[in-house]
C-alpha cells in the first residue's frame, strides 16, 4: 500500500517534469553559457579519487564508440574500480581532450578512470557521452538486479520490500529512457536525449528518497545509488560540449 502509494506519487510528479521541464544551470568555468537541465535533489558531493566506480576492466569490455550511428550494443557486468590490472591509458592527445571534456563534470577524477582506459581513435564528447550512457545503463540493469534479489528474500523486512518496490519502478523508467537516448544519439536527435537524460538522473534520487522518507531505515543500495548519481551527473555536465544541444 505504502509502495503504490508513493509510486503514484513520483509518476504525477515524473509526467509534471515531462511536461514543465525545470530550468537549471550547469557552470561550464566561463560566464554566460548555461544548459537546460533538472538537477534538483541531486546531492553535491566533494571530489576525490575515484574510489569504487566503475572500473576500467568493465570500460575496456564495452564496444569501441566510433560514429554516432553505431547500433546499442549489449552490456557486460560491472565489476568494481580499481582494476586489478595494469590498464592501458589513451594517446597523450587523446588523455588531453578526454581531460578537457571531463573538466566540465564535478568528478573529473571518476571521469577520466571510467573512460581513459577504453576510448579509442579521436576522443570528442558526443562518444564519451555515449560510453556513459552505456555504463549507466549497465548500471541500471545491475540495480535492479540487486533490487531484485532483496525483494525475494523472505528475510527482508515488509517495509524495505515496499521501498524496494519504489525503487525496482524508477529503475524500470531508468533501463527505458537511457535506451530512448542511445536511440535518440543514433538518430540524431538532441533535443529528445537531454531531455531523456534530465529524467533519468532524478530516478537513483527516487529510490534514495523512499528509504528516507521511513526514518532510520538504511538503504541497503545506498551505494549503487551514490554510483548512478555521480555518473548522471557525469554524463550530463559532458551533454552540454555535444554539438547541437541547446545551450541558452
Amino acid at each position: 500500500m505504502i509502495a503504490a502509494t508513493f509510486m503514484n506519487l513520483v509518476l504525477m510528479e515524473k509526467e509534471l517534469e515531462r511536461q514543465f521541464l525545470a530550468t537549471a544551470w550547469i557552470e561550464q568555468g566561463r560566464a554566460g553559457h548555461r544548459v537546460r537541465t533538472r538537477i534538483s535533489g541531486l546531492a553535491e558531493k566533494p571530489q576525490g579519487r575515484a574510489d569504487n566506480l566503475f572500473s576500467s576492466a568493465f570500460m575496456q569490455s564495452l564496444p569501441p564508440v566510433s560514429s554516432p550511428s553505431q547500433s546499442p550494443v549489449s552490456y557486460p557486468s560491472l565489476p568494481d574500480y580499481p582494476p586489478h590490472s595494469p590498464s592501458v591509458l589513451p594517446s597523450p592527445s587523446n588523455n588531453a581532450a578526454l581531460k578537457k571534456i571531463c573538466g566540465v563534470t564535478d568528478h573529473q577524477a571518476e571521469c577520466l578512470a571510467i573512460f581513459g582506459p577504453s576510448l579509442t581513435g579521436a576522443i570528442e564528447p558526443l562518444s564519451v557521452l555515449k560510453m556513459g550512457i552505456q555504463t549507466l545503463h549497465k548500471g541500471y540493469e545491475q540495480a535492479t538486479a540487486m533490487a531484485t534479489k532483496l525483494s525475494n528474500d523472505p528475510s527482508t523486512d515488509g517495509v524495505v520490500k515496499d521501498c524496494l518496490s519504489v525503487c525496482l519502478e524508477v529503475f524500470d523508467l531508468g533501463i527505458t529512457d537511457l535506451d530512448q537516448a542511445l536511440t535518440a544519439i543514433s538518430s540524431n536527435d538532441m533535443d529528445s536525449l537531454v531531455q531523456l537524460l534530465n529524467g533519468v538522473i532524478g530516478y537513483a534520487e527516487t529510490c534514495k528518497d523512499a528509504f528516507t522518507e521511513q526514518g532510520e531505515i538504511a538503504s541497503p543500495l545506498a551505494e549503487i545509488n551514490d554510483r548512478l548519481d555521480k555518473l548522471g551527473s557525469i554524463s550530463i555536465s559532458i551533454s552540454i560540449l555535444v554539438p547541437g544541444v541547446t545551450i541558452i
